[in-house]
């Protein structure tokens, strides 16, 4: 964008800055809001002039604007961080899934959970193991019954 070019902007967004302020149908808000974002506007195509003229460009380019290039690197790590959040949090759920689905969260209070423990603690072994291989042990008899035969908790290592 030649020099003449930006000027021609400057030179629009302020008269769309004044004719905003003047008779606007909008409520004094609206117009303070597009008042505000044209002024903004106004003032970057300014700056953009301004560096054009300074560094005697013939036409303006982001690889010679330090603003721009600022800016972009801050846009870019602030994608980057929100990508990062993204994915954690996406891994977070995922792994919460797995869980849900591999797993089932018991809590045994009272004398149930009392004996549990204690059967677990002669045995050298958690609770949760214990209940593990007490599942794996039961079986429903033809009368439909739940029946667990006589065993011994294993030591294997990798085991709840």
């Amino acid at each position: 964008m030649s020099v003449a070019e930006i000027s021609e902007r400057v030179d629009a967004a302020y008269r769309l800055v004044q004719g905003a302020a003047e008779g606007s149908p909008l409520p004094y808000e609206g117009v303070f809001r597009a008042v505000s974002v044209l002024r903004a506007k106004a003032a970057e195509w300014r700056r953009i002039g301004d560096l054009v003229e300074q560094r005697g460009l013939a036409v303006y380019s982001v690889r010679a604007d330090p603003v721009y290039l600022r800016w972009q690197m801050e846009r870019d790590a602030a994608v980057g961080e929100a990508r990062r959040r993204f994915r954690a949090a996406r891994e977070d759920l995922h792994r919460a899934r797995e869980d849900r689905e591999q797993g089932l969260v018991v809590s045994l209070g009272g004398e149930a959970g009392r004996r549990v423990r204690e059967w677990a603690g002669r045995y050298g072994v958690t609770p949760g193991r214990l209940l593990d291989e007490l599942v794996e042990q039961a079986r429903v008899d033809e009368a439909g019954q739940l029946v667990v035969v006589a065993f011994m908790p294993s030591f294997e290592e990798g085991r709840a």
